[in-house]
């Protein structure tokens, strides 16, 4: 696999797929020992792949679309960070708690995993009005997605719909989809509801989804200037306390300096009648 050039993570998966086969084929003792047992295939996490889409880049694809199915199905994997096609393929009407603004969605992935099988997401306000709109036209049926859950290719069509729009596709369509949910819901929600509406771990959710964005770094360097604005006030209210510039030392030496705190500008001053010319600091013969 080296030789045609897999992806690190591509090639740490088969060794895993491979590990536990001869691990379940020793056990049954059809095999005296695991070739695998002591392969490192390498991290399976490939973040040069992971790619940030902007909700405006979204807002414009959708734009461009007229079936309803498919904005809905974009907004889903967009805003509440659904698998596609596996978690859409059996939503059904049924599962739409409209009263409590919340839907339940079968998750084939961890269905294996006991309590696993489904989780609940709220209708967030910017899928709402997709939702809404396919509701009223679809005709009755059981299905949110009669034709969708047909399709076979889903990256593909996903990526033919972006470059009729206009738009420069991404890697990973649906997946960069979730991903960037993932990353949006960690910052507003705690870590364990965040993960709970996406359907993963928060350990997976850090290691495989969440990402470092530019807003991030805005937010970090607006936090620093509001910082240092402190920062830089904090000397200008220490100027007034010219005559006794060690504060470190100035509860040891509160018998020899008599201390007041304005209540009006809550700065210190010093008054200084019983110290002499050198202040606090000891004599010294030369500079």
């Amino acid at each position: 696999m080296k030789a045609e050039k897999a992806a690190t993570a591509t090639i740490s998966k088969h060794v895993q797929i491979c590990r536990r086969l001869f691990a379940f084929a020793l056990r049954k003792k059809h095999i005296t020992e695991n070739p695998f047992a002591f392969i490192k295939g390498g991290t399976q996490v490939n973040r040069d792949r992971l790619q940030f889409v902007e909700a405006a880049t979204v807002q414009v694809l959708l734009d461009s679309l007229v079936d309803p199915e498919w904005r809905l199905c974009i907004a889903l994997a967009r805003w509440g960070g659904l698998r596609v096609p596996s978690e859409i393929r059996d939503l059904k009407w049924g599962d739409i708690v409209w009263d409590r603004n919340r839907f339940v969605v079968s998750c084939v992935k961890t269905s294996g995993h006991e309590g696993k099988g489904t989780r609940i997401v709220p209708i967030f306000p910017e899928i709402k009005p997709y939702l809404e709109d396919l509701y009223e036209r679809a005709e009755p049926g059981l299905y949110v997605f009669p034709k969708l859950r047909m399709f076979r290719g889903m990256p593909k069509l996903l990526v033919d719909r972006i470059l009729a729009a206009g738009i420069l596709p991404w890697i990973k369509p649906w997946q960069n989809l979730r991903s960037t949910r993932a990353t949006e819901l960690a910052d507003l929600f705690p870590s364990h509801v965040a993960a709970a509406w996406l359907g993963h771990s928060v350990a997976v959710s850090d290691r495989h989804y969440r990402q470092v964005t530019d807003d991030h770094f805005e937010k970090a360097v607006l936090r620093a200037a509001k910082s240092g604005a402190v920062t830089l006030q904090n000397p200008v209210q220490s100027a007034n306390v010219s005559e006794c510039p060690d504060l470190t030392r100035l509860t040891q030496d509160l018998k020899e300096c008599d201390v007041s705190q304005s209540k009006t500008d809550n700065v210190i001053y010093v008054q200084t009648s019983r110290l002499g010319v050198t202040g606090f600091e000891p004599v010294t013969s030369t500079v």
